[in-house]
């Protein structure tokens, strides 16, 4: 049974998601497989936060 909701936050731990640390392994872990190094969290803190999507220098606005 997956957890959906974690109290220890490390964003490297997929025993359970919280719902920006799951954005954030999907791009992680296909880049890895794709043989690329990815990280969307710009403060690169052991959490991930919808923040860190918005500032990381990966990713644009697009209106």
């Amino acid at each position: 049974m997956v957890k959906i909701i974690k109290y220890i936050f490390n964003k490297l731990n997929t025993d359970g998601f919280y719902c920006s640390q799951y954005i954030w392994y999907i791009y992680y872990i296909t880049a890895q497989e794709m043989g690329f190094e990815l990280d969307l969290d710009s403060d690169g803190g052991s959490f991930v936060l919808p923040y860190d999507f918005i500032n990381s220098p990966y990713l644009e606005i697009v209106n």
